[in-house]
């Protein structure tokens, strides 16, 4: 009889502790809950967040690829390289603007012989230079959205700083342009000065050209 009740007192001994942890671990749960639940709703929205980023870069990425064309072709070294490269950056584009000239040249010059491609070339480099229409760029989701990119792998958010970083280098590019442009029609500019407003206006295109290509090839990266 002493042994029976001996083990049924180490029985309750041990369903007391099992007791005790459940407990402890169901207070736990408790406290922990909102958290997980908080993780697993930031986690399903950073997933939305970079979805929809990426739709609004990938526009971005386009524009900036016909622009990096056209500024090349007029104003800095068009070749088969540069048309390859652009060919590669927007293979996958679909869109209403998706027939401008430069990028069907882009995607249709693997099949041109080097004669009528030099041909193509040459009449578009004897277009009229008037200066460029390039604008400033925005990216009014990324804007709104700079706080949640702590959401996402150290990676992907330096990528997209920096992207933000060179837009606003690029934005300071157009504005100097405009400036340079607004000079070569002064009336009465000295022809030297209109000479240096044209060798200026060209290098800040060059300059907007080289942070843009930067741009599209931190754009093709982000996973």
């Amino acid at each position: 009889m002493d042994a029976l009740l001996d083990v049924l007192c180490l029985l309750l001994k041990r369903l007391t502790r099992v007791l005790k942890q459940l407990l402890i671990l169901g207070w736990l749960f408790g406290l922990l809950s909102p958290a997980i639940l908080e993780a697993i709703r930031k986690r399903r929205e950073a997933k939305e967040i970079k979805f929809a980023l990426q739709a609004e870069i990938q526009e971005l990425q386009y524009h900036l690829v016909h622009t990096i064309c056209l500024i090349e072709v007029l104003y800095g070294k068009a070749d088969r390289q540069l048309f390859e490269w652009a060919r590669s950056a927007t293979k996958h584009y679909r869109s209403v603007n998706s027939s401008e000239i430069l990028l069907k040249l882009a995607h249709e010059q693997p099949s041109f012989t080097e004669e009528k491609f030099e041909q193509i070339l040459c009449s578009l480099k004897n277009q009229p230079r008037n200066g460029l229409s390039i604008k400033k760029l925005s990216t009014p989701l990324l804007d709104s959205r700079l706080t949640s990119l702590v959401w996402f792998n150290k990676k992907l958010r330096s990528q997209f700083l920096e992207m933000k970083n060179r837009i606003g280098i690029i934005n300071e590019l157009v504005d100097e342009s405009r400036a340079f442009f607004n000079l070569t029609f002064q009336s009465n500019i000295h022809p030297g000065n209109y000479e240096n407003a044209n060798e200026n206006l060209a290098r800040t295109y060059r300059q907007y050209a080289a942070q843009a290509r930067a741009i599209v090839n931190l754009i093709r990266e982000i996973k």
